[in-house]
This record gives structure tokens, sequence and C-alpha cells, in this order.
């Protein structure tokens, strides 16, 4: 039976970051959604590779949720603060063996948990694997709200949000951690139920394991010391009780190192699923910041076009409407303009008028093409990097496939494809703490020896006024030098490499 470690993220849908809950489920669901809080209509209908996509609604919410954008611009409506926390998002992804079936069963029932918990609405979509990606990577994304329902308020969102997911510090067992942490677990706990719950029903080899390998505890059999008789005894092919018995756990050791080529395995999905979830939340936030600076550009554009041609085309539109006017005037000035041939005039005045206007448009539309197909270009630049990207992070993942090795990384790699050691935080004994408390008062009570503590008047004066001098004298040193480290270097560091 294949064991499978269990890949749920967790996400936040935060303004503060420049993140949209409208613009996340239009991705997601692939559609056409327009964000009435920012103006922006953010258009995913050519996104391929969604499988199925619903909303859920509890008993007490109202029925006009159903529809995907009314709900989610309800949603940002309602969370009015620059920093607000506008939904949380599951990632799922589902074993290989399971059908389609199997997936959205399992799906429907992390839902209907999630709506028994918080009583919020949820938007599921199941996404099939990317062509160029890998074919088993069926997975799901639950974008749920941050707040639940009452009937008796008028927009019929609840007054205050629910606290199960927040970051409220409580101590478990002795030990310090938040309220969200031991939620996601409990959701983790119960997800991997229900996958094995239908494994195990529809008798598939496979099961799900919602635990870390460390909370596992996987070690190793240590053998017992020979002893100076036993080991010469063992060099001269004798056998003794203590040899066999390191022996039998030798043996037993070979078996759990087969078991630990496993775990590896295991650890391998997890990682490699992790740097996988990584490039697709890169993917989506540059997809959508790219969708913004699109829409910006284009109403700049239509500003500047206002500006420059809008007082000019009412002018001659006004023109227009007053010569027509004349035109239509049959009485004797009617008469009189045509026989003296004004009337001629004014028509010919009225061809070169829409001309004009006609001219003035073609150029409006060079404008907007012209933007249209800079667009494009970026856009298909952008699509091209993005499919390099997942290239790269592919190979990665191949060449770290053959060179994952045991370690305590519980499946974290490094940027090469490789593990990264984890920090080990050792264990001080009180003596070792009250020796470092005694260094550290040492230090503190410690003086210079320019200070002139025990010099008084005219000496004291001396020795400060000769450390002013040395301390020019080296600042003047150092910017001969040039190339002076600064006290403080306020640089920002380099950002972690997503295999770009």
């Amino acid at each position: 039976m294949r064991a499978l470690e269990l890949h749920v993220s967790a996400k936040i849908i935060q303004r503060s970051k420049g993140r949209s809950s409208v613009a996340a489920a239009a991705y997601r669901a692939g559609v056409r959604l327009h964000d009435e809080r920012t103006g922006l209509t953010h258009d995913y209908t050519n996104k391929s590779g969604v499988e199925f996509s619903r909303i859920y609604l509890p008993e007490n919410a109202p029925e006009q949720f159903r529809d995907r954008e009314t709900l989610w611009n309800s949603v940002e409506k309602k969370e009015n603060r620059s920093n607000s926390c506008t939904a949380r998002e599951l990632e799922v992804a589902f074993p290989y063996e399971f059908n389609i079936m199997q997936r959205r069963e399992t799906g429907d029932g992390i839902v209907r948990e999630l709506m028994r918990r918080y009583g919020c609405a949820v938007d599921i979509c199941f996404h099939e694997p990317n062509i160029s990606g890998d074919e088993r990577n069926y997975h799901a994304h639950i974008l749920f709200t941050d707040r639940g329902f009452d009937t008796s308020t008028k927009d019929g969102w609840a007054k205050n949000k629910y606290r199960d997911l927040s970051n409220d510090k409580i101590t478990l067992n002795g030990e310090k951690t938040t309220r969200g942490k031991q939620e996601i677990l409990s959701l983790r706990e119960y997800t991997a139920g229900v996958m094995n719950h239908i494994a195990k029903r529809d008798d598939l080899s496979v099961m799900v394991e919602h635990l870390s390998f460390e909370a596992r505890g996987i070690d190793r059999e240590p053998q017992i010391h020979l002893g100076s008789v036993a080991n010469d005894m063992e060099r001269k092919g004798n056998t003794t009780e203590r040899g066999s018995q390191n022996n039998k756990i030798i043996d037993l050791n070979k078996k759990r190192e087969e078991a630990h080529k496993q775990v590896n395995y295991e650890k391998f999905d997890e990682f490699a699923g992790a740097k996988r979830a990584a490039f697709q939340s890169w993917s989506l936030d540059d997809k959508i910041n790219e969708d913004r600076r699109c829409e910006s550009e284009r109403r700049k554009l239509e500003r500047e076009l206002e500006e420059f041609h809008g007082e000019k085309d009412r002018a001659i539109k006004t023109n227009i409407s007053a010569i027509q006017n004349k035109l239509q005037d049959k009485g004797l000035k009617g008469i009189a303009r045509d026989l003296l041939g004004h009337n001629k005039r004014y028509i010919e005045e009225v061809s070169d008028l829409n001309k004009s206007l006609a001219s003035g448009e073609m150029r409006k539309q060079e404008a907007r093409e012209t933007l249209a197909n800079l667009q494009n270009e970026r856009l298909l630049k952008m699509a091209k990097q993005h499919e390099k990207a997942e290239k790269i992070i592919e190979e990665k993942i191949d060449k770290a496939r053959s060179s994952f090795k045991e370690d305590d990384t519980d499946g974290k790699g490094d940027q090469q494809g490789g593990l990264t050691a984890r920090k080990v935080k050792r264990n001080r004994s009180k003596k070792t703490y009250e020796t470092a408390r005694k260094v550290d008062r040492t230090r503190k009570t410690r003086t210079t020896s320019y200070s002139g503590k025990d010099t008084e008047g005219k000496q004291k004066k001396r020795l400060k006024n000769s450390h002013n001098e040395a301390l020019d004298k080296q600042e003047k040193s150092v910017k001969k030098r040039g190339g002076a480290k600064p006290e403080h270097d306020f640089t920002p560091p380099r950002g972690p490499s997503l295999g770009r």
C-alpha cells in the first residue's frame, strides 16, 4: 500500500498585500468577474484546466450569494478596512489513484465540514494537472469567507468574524501555540480521514497520513556494546550472545533503511508539492498584477484621448448640428440660400467636418490598438517566462528525485533542489545558563580604559582630549582608504528565488 503525505496549504486573501477575493475567485474558477470596489474586470475565461466549480451556502445565507460575482463583491464591501482579511483558502492535493467522482466526493466532504464549523460560504474549484506539469497533480482550491451569516442583519452577514483560524496565542499540553495552527491540524486530520475512508471503501491501495514524520518518531535501533572479550571471540569466528543480538539489530536496521527509502519518496512528494505550490502562488500574483497594470494603462489612455480630442470633437459636432438645422429651414431663407448656392457650401462643409471627426476617431482607434498590441506582447512574454520558470522547477524536482537523502527537514528543500539542514536548538543545563549570566554581568560592568574613572581634574580632562584626538585620527584614516563599511547597512536582502 502506498503511503502518502497529505498536502494541504492554508492561505489568507489580505487586502494590505494588494489581493482581492474577487480576483482570486475569477482566476480559480476561470471566469470573468467585475470588482466593484476597484473598478477592475478580471477575465480568465481563456484559462484551461478548471474541471468543476461550485458555490456552497449555509441555510441562513442570502440566496443571491449563489452568484459568484455577487458573493465576493459583497465580501469586499463588508470587509472595508485597508488591512482586512477578505477570504481564506485551502489548497488540497488528491491522491492520483482517485477518479473524478472520488475527488468531488472528497471536496464535498471538506466543504460541508467548513460550513459546519464556521457557518461560512465556500467556493470550490477543481483543477486538472497542467499540460506541461505533473500529470498526477489533481487538486482543488477552496475559497471561503472569513465571516458567517446572520438573518437579523441588513446585509445578511454576521456582525463578528469567527476566531477559529486566528493567531490568538494558546497553551496546549504545556506548549505555546496559536488557535489557527491547532485548527489547521484538525482540518488536516479530517481531510485525511475523508480520503482514507473513500480509499478503503473503494479498495484503493493508498493511505493518506496527516502527521509529519517527526511527529511519527522515525528512528534507528542502537547496537549493544560487545566488549573486548566478545569482540575477540567474534573476530576468531566464534558466536557470542551479544554478537547475535547485534546481528538481529543490524537486520532490523536494514529493514528500517528500506522503510526510510519509502519515507524519502514521501518526503520528496511533499517537497515537490511545496515547490509547485510556491510557483503557482507566484504565477497567480504575477498575472493579477499584470491584469491591473493593463487596466490602468487603458484608463490612462482614455483620459489622454479625452484631453486631446474631446473638446475638438464636441465643437465639430456642435457645428454639424447647427449647419443641419439651417439646411432644414425650408422657408424664404432656405430658397434664398439655395439660389445663392449657400446650401451647397453648407453640405460640403458638413462633409468636411464629418471627415475630420472620422479622422479623429481613427487616430483614437490606432492608439488603442497600439496599446493593445504592446499589452499582448507583454502578456505573451510573461507566459513564456512562466513556462520557462515552471520547466526549471520541474527540472530541479527531477534532479532532487535521485539525490533525496534522509534527514530531519520534513521535505523542506533548498533552492538547488537539495535539502537544507535543520537548525538544532541546544538544551543548556542550569549550570550553563548561570555561567552565561555571569559572563553577561561581567561584560555590562566592564569599563573602558579611557573613561578616567579613577582620575581627577586636569588629568581626567587630558585623558578625554587624548581619546577624542585618537578617534579623529582613526576617522581620517578610514576616509583616506575609502570603501569604509557603514555602521548600519539598510540594503534590503535578496528575496527567495522561485526558480525564475
